[in-house]
């Protein structure tokens, strides 16, 4: 196994760990190649695990969108900060139209929100 591949796996391990113990039903996902639904199964939610010195949201959430058409469910990103051992400081990111939808409970009309936002 990568030295990459290894600090990825610790990470998920801790964070799966970290949501049990505060009472949260979390498991690890299999590797899904193409069809990737992202690393962790947090019931209603999966989330894409990043361990990673830079930040690369954009990437990251074209990532957990893509993983998230696989999976029929949102997909959000989970990335370890930088000097933080405890996985409960990790930083979760995902687009506002997620969190609306997924978080607030917001209805959305993709092609109504498509014309406001040319106008």
């Amino acid at each position: 196994m990568s030295k990459q591949r290894a600090k990825g796996t610790s990470f998920e391990t801790a964070v799966v760990n970290w949501l049990n113990s505060h009472g949260l039903y979390a498991r690890r996902l299999p590797l899904a190649g193409s069809k990737d639904v992202g690393d962790i199964d947090a019931g209603a939610w999966n989330l894409e695990a990043k361990n990673c010195r830079a930040l690369t949201l954009a990437a990251w959430v074209a990532e957990a969108d893509a993983e998230a058409a696989n999976a029929g469910k949102p997909v959000v990103v989970v990335a370890k900060r930088v000097g933080k051992g405890d996985p409960g400081e990790s930083y979760v990111v995902m687009p506002l139209r997620v969190f609306a939808t997924a978080v607030l409970g917001a209805t959305m009309d993709t092609e109504e929100a498509t014309k406001r936002a040319a106008t």
